[in-house]
């Protein structure tokens, strides 16, 4: 009930309870008066009280709904999301053959080893890994390497670098900023993902996997076919992880907003 309407039933009841005592000498009247305004004086309070709970207890309830809506459409991007991926191995040994001659069957034999040590969770996997990149050094695929052998070992932080160094080397390679993006995303950078994904930042993805336009060539069809069937799948992962970021921001910005509602109520 609205202020005014109290006000003016408080005001009429002592009206009331007034000439009862004046003019009518009727004393128990009055009192019933006196009674029923402290009665609507202690009423009125408790009702607005009761109001403000209410609006404040919806108002909660549709923040909590917007935060929900928000986390099971994260929920739901992460589990479209794939993993980084590891190199595309026919990619890499057109690589090693150009660049490294003789010794790439060595080395192919070498990448090989680190990859099975990452894909079986081998606690060697970040030794060879950072063996394999001294070999090949100034190469993104073994710093690259790196990255997956410290996210499957839970190191984040030197996840999050040697990703970042990876696509440093090689910005047109998709996977080393997934496995960024991943890294971020898990350390609760989210305006890092917001402010330096590829998209935003004008730089060109590429579908060769670690390679390039003439190393795919190099391929076979069945290869090239494969390889290029792996690229909408990490684009569509990494483009993922910005838009939660996104989200996670709106996230940020509502509960801000609910705190500042609190303390002006």
């Amino acid at each position: 009930m609205k202020t005014w309407v109290f006000a003016m039933l408080q005001s009429l009841i002592a009206l009331l309870g007034l000439s009862a005592y004046f003019f009518a000498d009727n004393i128990v009247l009055a009192t019933s008066a006196a009674v029923m305004v402290a009665v609507l004086g202690v009423i009125h309070p408790l009702m607005a009280a009761r109001k403000t709970r209410k609006l404040e207890a919806y108002r909660d309830h549709q923040y909590q709904k917007s935060f929900d809506t928000l986390d099971e459409q994260i929920e739901n991007m992460l589990n479209e999301s794939i993993a980084p991926p590891l190199p595309h191995r026919a990619t890499v040994a057109v690589i090693l053959r150009s660049r490294y001659g003789q010794q790439a069957t060595e080395l192919l034999e070498q990448y090989e080893r680190v990859v099975e040590a990452i894909t079986t969770g081998d606690s060697k996997s970040e030794t060879l890994a950072a063996q394999f990149a001294d070999d090949v050094a100034g190469w993104s695929v073994g710093v690259y390497l790196r990255g997956l052998a410290s996210l499957g070992a839970g190191k984040l932080g030197e996840a999050h670098a040697h990703f970042s160094a990876a696509k440093n080397l090689q910005s047109s390679w998709i996977a080393p900023w997934l496995g960024w993006a991943a890294a971020a995303y898990q350390q609760g950078h989210f305006e890092e993902i917001r402010e330096n994904h590829p998209s935003v930042n004008g730089v060109d993805l590429l579908p060769y996997d670690a390679g390039d336009e003439q190393s795919f060539l190099e391929l076979s069809e069945d290869q090239r076919d494969e390889l290029s069937e792996r690229f909408p799948d990490a684009a569509c992962s990494l483009g993922n992880y910005y838009a939660i970021a996104q989200f996670e921001q709106s996230k940020e910005q509502a509960a801000a907003a609910q705190d500042e509602l609190k303390k002006v109520a």
